[in-house]
């Protein structure tokens, strides 16, 4: 088993899905931990208050993609910054293929969200790869 650590800042929109209340759809990039151009999607489904669940994916430039689940709820307020709601939520590895087939572990999101939609979304993953 080998234990891989790393972390990095996405960027990219999130979008009400057109008929379905409640529900987000979020899409990002950023550079990963190989230097390879990474594209995340998701959607994400209102909860009870502040709470919500997500569900999505995490293509690691052609070198694998990780399938995502929430554990538990995320949860996301207004920050102190005018205009500006911040979370975090952490997602399981709930199947994987490439380089990360046969993955399990954990990915831990911390976010922003502006009022027009602009996320910016810091992930912090470990991840154990037979």
């Amino acid at each position: 088993m080998k234990d891989v650590v790393f972390a990095m800042e996405l960027e990219g929109q999130v979008a009400p899905v057109e008929g379905r209340d409640g529900t987000m759809a979020a899409h990002t990039t950023g550079t990963g931990p190989n230097g390879e151009a990474v594209v995340f999607k998701s959607e994400v489904v209102a909860g009870q208050g502040d709470k919500f669940t997500e569900t999505g994916t995490i293509d690691y430039g052609g070198q694998g993609t990780i399938h995502f689940d929430t554990v538990g709820e995320g949860e996301m307020a207004a920050s102190p910054i005018a205009g500006v709601q911040r979370g975090a939520i952490v997602w399981k590895i709930t199947k994987a293929d490439g380089k990360y087939a046969g993955a399990t572990g954990y990915i831990t999101s911390n976010f922003k969200v502006s009022a027009a939609g602009k996320v910016v979304d810091n992930h912090y993953a470990r991840i154990f790869l037979p």
